[in-house]
């Protein structure tokens, strides 16, 4: 590469200017960056970098992607942060226009969409499949076997919390926790044992894998079922009968009263163990989801991670500045650096042993509460079956319909939107 500055240019004058075009017809002036480059060295890229990630993520994601840059002088990343469905909706709309993010940084269930729209690209011819961990990559890969995404983390799973002073014991059983969780509640008081976010579809199907079943079968919606109205049977317990749980509890809401110490036990991912645990410290537990005696089945999180999707619009030096990029989050360094920096577990098969988490009692945990976890469904069709169970839960939830009826409505949407949608 020759490099010339500003300045050399100003005192050699036209003269230079002349030397250098007659003698190579491939020098361009980089202006702005006060270089040429020659032959096939290319100038400068940017990548915009969109994800959704949380603040202490977003620190760790900071570091590596400067580790990046330092490391391909080259290629500069300008990264922008959403929340989760503006990072959905913004891109999509943006990439339909011909923009968007060059890469975005994602969960699983925006490749059913982007992939259908063809604002993503495939990424299997490149991205090396084999060296990831199988349920990471099933949740990126469709019927057709096109892999849409490139694993990044894994996990984005639910998991049981335990405050170990109130609850010395993790249950183990869905029984057992209703049993200890009661002896925590007095409803007139307004005390209670267990808080999760009672209407939110990705909680409650992990009490219907405790049935054997599942939402989505080869993009197929399995609601109407006896395991539907079991499962939906049993939550509408948890309120209505053995009132173990806060009336109309969310997110925010579980979340509040189990870091103030005024529930014992607690339903939520991978993302939330630091604020736990800066809260609780070592009065903290982390468990699997536990058994249904009933059924001799355990309630089974979705697993997916997290993905790098790439804009279908890349191409040339931007495409190969992205799977440079792709590359660089998967080497074994990085991962294990992410490791470190997010406390997210790897999506590579090389660290599925790694002494980092080993000898780390929080991600050893994290990474026990996955062994019972089923792939989350990429379809575009597992959007349908969110929107088709939420409003049926919540009537459920709200005592307002019979879980029979329930089940057969969210199976009757979901076949409805799939058909307009196809």
């Amino acid at each position: 590469m020759w490099l010339v500055q500003n300045a050399a240019l100003r005192r050699s004058g036209d003269r230079l200017y002349m030397r250098l075009f007659s003698g190579f017809n491939r020098v361009f002036f980089a202006v702005g960056l006060g270089i040429l480059s020659y032959g096939n060295v290319a100038a400068a890229v940017e990548l915009t970098f969109w994800e959704h990630e949380f603040d202490d993520v977003q620190k760790g994601l900071d570091k590596v992607l400067k580790g990046f840059e330092a490391a391909n002088p080259g290629i500069k990343i300008k990264r922008a942060h959403y929340k989760t469905e503006d990072l959905r909706t913004q891109f999509q709309t943006a990439a339909m226009a011909g923009g968007g993010g060059d890469v975005v940084l994602a969960p699983n269930d925006f490749a059913g969409p982007f992939s259908i729209m063809n604002v993503i690209q495939p990424v299997g011819s490149w991205a090396k499949g084999e060296r990831f961990t199988p349920a990471g990559l099933a949740a990126v890969t469709d019927p057709k076997g096109v892999i849409w995404g490139v694993p990044v983390s894994r996990g984005n799973h639910l998991m049981l919390f335990v405050n170990k002073k109130l609850i010395p014991k993790v249950p183990e059983t869905v029984e057992e926790l209703i049993k200890v969780a009661g002896e925590h509640s007095n409803a007139a008081k307004g005390e209670y044992g267990f808080a999760y976010n009672l209407n939110e579809p990705f909680w409650f199907v992990t009490f219907l894998a405790a049935y054997g079943e599942s939402p989505l079968v080869k993009a197929l919606p399995q609601l109407g079922t006896k395991g539907m109205v079991d499962a939906l049977g049993l939550v509408h317990d948890f309120k209505f009968k053995s009132k173990i749980v806060p009336p109309d509890c969310d997110y925010t809401c579980a979340e509040t009263l189990f870091v103030d110490g005024k529930v014992g036990m607690t339903i939520n991912g991978d993302w939330a163990v630091d604020k736990y645990h800066q809260a609780l410290h070592d009065f903290l537990a982390i468990a699997p989801l536990p058994k249904l005696a009933a059924t001799g089945k355990f309630m089974a999180p979705m697993v997916s991670g997290k993905y790098l999707f790439l804009n279908a619009k890349l191409k040339g030096d931007k495409l190969e500045s992205a799977k440079k990029l792709a590359e660089y989050l998967v080497s074994k360094p990085v991962q294990e650096q992410l490791i470190k920096e997010t406390g997210r577990l790897p999506s590579i098969k090389d660290l599925d042993h790694s002494p980092l988490i080993s000898r780390d009692p929080v991600l050893q945990a994290i990474d026990l509460a996955m062994a019972h976890g089923q792939p989350m469904p990429m379809d575009v069709e597992m959007r349908v079956v969110w929107d088709a169970i939420r409003p049926q839960l919540q009537a459920v939830m709200s005592d307002r319909a019979d879980p029979k009826v329930a089940a057969d409505v969210m199976q009757k949407d979901a076949l409805s939107k799939i058909k307009e949608m196809r």
